[in-house]
């Protein structure tokens, strides 16, 4: 197990996106409405995947699957997540990632992107590796990075978007 001491910045931010990216997929493609609740059901298959694919992000699955989910919930398993488990740093550790422009900026890219995006997003069920593939891909194209830029130009700590998601 990864312990605190033995990352770097940059490895935790790939942490903290990785777990924010897995909470944002979970949501977008396994909630459904039932007697006006949201709950949030992955199909067997999709579980089983997760939990041999992606076995340090599977506890967010864990917490969230088969449960009434709203935004307290689902930011409820991710927070468990960051202080427990195979990505469990100390709470400066991810106060540092969590309040950086960098990560700010992540999110702000990540909600543009499903946003522009949702209607390819729903044509079917993407595999997480394919979602962040996806957003990987998305966040290359020269208009995209053009954004990014005049976003760090208007940012007077010009945030670092260059880590790529493992």
């Amino acid at each position: 197990m990864p312990n605190a001491s033995g990352k770097n910045s940059d490895q935790n931010m790939r942490h903290a996106m990785d777990l924010v990216f897995f909470e944002q997929w979970l949501r977008f493609y396994f909630i459904s409405e039932e007697d006006g609740k949201l709950f949030l059901r992955m199909p067997e298959k999709e579980f089983e995947h997760s939990k041999t694919m992606h076995p340090d992000l599977f506890p967010i699955a864990v917490a969230l699957n088969d449960r009434e989910i709203d935004h307290q919930t689902a930011l409820s398993a991710l927070c468990d997540s960051m202080i427990s488990g195979p990505y469990a740093l100390d709470g400066q550790a991810w106060a540092q990632v969590l309040a950086g422009d960098r990560f700010r900026l992540v999110l702000q890219l990540l909600s543009f992107w499903v946003q522009a995006e949702e209607e390819k997003l729903d044509e079917q069920v993407l595999s997480f590796a394919q979602w962040r593939d996806n957003f990987m891909l998305w966040s290359e194209q020269p208009s995209i990075k053009d954004y990014v830029a005049r976003l760090r130009m208007a940012d007077s700590e010009s945030p670092d978007f260059s880590t790529k998601i493992q």
